[in-house]
């Protein structure tokens, strides 16, 4: 008989998701629309970039779709459609004598598998989306404690000129990286981050935009750090399966079966809101 395993453990699968995750403070999971079988809808705002003087010595001109106010103008509200890719699974085979020799309960194996597997395969899929969608990316470039605080400061400045909100940033570093803050004499680095703020990867704070330290493992070979709000990532998961039953006649155990069905997009809009530093090179874009 099979377990539910998602019902079952599911506190404490939440819980390690959560721990395992290096991603889930950089992306927003918000599930957007979904139509049919795997495409999901988000809705592209587009609002004039222009004001209108008011007609204040005009007479309103009426049914000719003028006024006072000005022309009749509206706002778009474009749907932005993706379709779901990342349909993942695992069919794993526990022995009978291995579990009962090892005291390992379901739960505790199911924990291992999501924190040494599912969940880094999901962040690093969401890492590479989220850089090959940059609105900025910086090429060519390695941080050092010398450059580290002209290049973040080169990037929040970009960000400024385009209206990105401050309260929302994140900057996301790998190791290497963030030794360099730790080192550079122009950064304050504020390490004092409460308990569920490192539960969720936050290590410091640069003028209160949280720095999340990832393996450069998780990341595209060659960046060294990214700048983003959670808004610009959506990350939905669709559909996510966890159970376990008896191998009956393939064997003496269990079977654990996994699906995970989820993706990863950065909407048109918030592309902007993106900014990479890389040490790669551009790629070469043929006519």
């Amino acid at each position: 008989m099979a377990i539910d395993l998602r019902k079952e453990y599911s506190n404490e699968i939440d819980e390690v998701m959560l721990q395992a995750s290096k991603s889930n403070m950089v992306i927003d999971d918000e599930a957007g629309e979904f139509v049919g079988v795997n495409t999901v809808i988000y809705h592209k705002v587009t609002v004039p970039t222009t004001v209108q003087k008011y007609g204040r010595d005009q007479l309103a001109q009426n049914g000719s779709g003028k006024s006072l106010y000005g022309d009749t103008r509206g706002i778009g509200l474009a749907p932005e459609t993706f379709t779901l890719s990342q349909d993942i699974s695992d069919h794993i085979f526990i022995d009978r004598m291995d579990e009962e020799e090892s005291c390992a309960s379901a739960g505790m194996l199911l924990g291992e598998y999501i924190r040494l597997t599912l969940q880094p395969t999901v962040d690093k899929y969401r890492y590479k989306t989220i850089v090959n969608n940059a609105g900025n990316t910086v090429y060519g470039t390695t941080v050092s404690a010398t450059n580290v605080f002209s290049l973040i400061t080169d990037a929040t400045e970009v960000l400024d000129d385009a209206g990105v909100p401050e309260f929302a940033r994140v900057l996301v570093v790998t190791p290497k990286t963030y030794k360099f803050l730790k080192n550079s004499k122009d950064i304050i680095l504020d390490e004092e981050v409460s308990k569920e703020e490192r539960t969720e990867g936050v290590v410091a704070k640069i003028d209160g935009m949280p720095v999340i330290k990832v393996a450069s493992s998780y990341l595209p070979e060659g960046v060294q750090f990214i700048v983003t709000i959670p808004s610009a990532t959506k990350s939905p998961v669709k559909y996510s399966k966890l159970e376990l039953r008896d191998a009956g006649n393939d064997g003496d155990g269990t079977f654990l079966n996994i699906r995970y069905y989820y993706d990863a997009f950065v909407l048109d809009n918030a592309k902007p809101c993106i900014y990479v530093v890389t040490s790669g090179a551009e790629p070469v874009v043929t006519p």
